[in-house]
């Protein structure tokens, strides 16, 4: 079995108003029998927010590629100030570098880690994990959690991490893909009153068995371009792992 990653990351418009660059991140790290992907979304009020988004993911695929089996077979608690310890060490590093704070570091952070037939599934902060089936349909696998007010949430730096990261951890039996998409491309995917995802997550599955990743890609990202500024302002990104078995 491998695994086939397809992403992208559109500047909101409201960023490029600003001149400020995109501050969503994705990334993946895949192996013979493994694949992680992770998406970290910059807090709009961390003045590093893109450089901690990129060394949260850097964090979680390292994490990942050498503790999986530890991590799915310990303690949920545990598990979670693991991962987040990682985080946080390198974000301080970071910023003791810079002269900050680890607040202008924050990011949301999303992730799914595959290794055999079991998988590893986070969640902190808004945005959405979904899933797809063997049969084509999709669903959630976690929603996006804010904080009192609907335009806050919770960051890789916020003390009460614990309570608010969200740890899933199984087989995959019968799915397909798992998807990560930011705050900013759930607008734009994603009804929330119906938690039912735009048409347009098939298609993109669908686009991975046709054509290779490059192409992919770029007909991601094209279509993130022409599409999602009518529905959001904010940075977009999505990213989505599709298994392929060996014969």
């Amino acid at each position: 079995m491998i695994w086939k990653v397809i992403k992208a990351e559109m500047t909101g418009t409201s960023h490029k108003k600003n001149g400020i660059p995109c501050q969503d991140l994705t990334s993946k790290l895949v192996t013979d029998n493994s694949c992680t992907i992770v998406l970290a979304d910059g807090a709009g009020t961390a003045s590093l927010a893109k450089l901690g988004a990129e060394l949260t993911c850097k964090s979680v695929l390292r994490m990942f590629d050498r503790y999986f089996d530890e991590l799915f077979g310990t303690d949920s608690l545990l598990a979670k100030t693991k991962i987040i310890h990682s985080i946080r060490t390198r974000l301080g590093i970071k910023a003791k570098k810079y002269n900050q704070k680890k607040d202008e570091l924050a990011s949301t952070l999303l992730f799914v880690s595959i290794k055999n037939n079991k998988f590893i599934a986070g969640h902190l902060g808004d945005g959405i994990i979904g899933i797809i089936d063997e049969k084509g349909d999709t669903s959630v696998l976690s929603e996006a959690e804010n904080g009192e007010f609907a335009n806050t949430t919770y960051f890789t730096t916020s003390e009460n991490y614990s309570y608010h990261l969200r740890l899933y951890r199984g087989e995959i039996n019968n799915y397909n893909s798992f998807f990560l998409m930011s705050d900013g491309a759930a607008d734009c995917l994603y009804h929330k009153k119906q938690k039912t995802f735009a048409p347009a997550i098939r298609s993109f599955s669908n686009w991975i068995e046709k054509y290779d990743v490059e192409s992919v890609n770029q007909a991601l990202l094209e279509n993130m371009i022409k599409m999602f500024p009518k529905y959001t302002t904010d940075d977009c990104s999505f990213i989505m792992c599709k298994k392929y078995i060996i014969l």
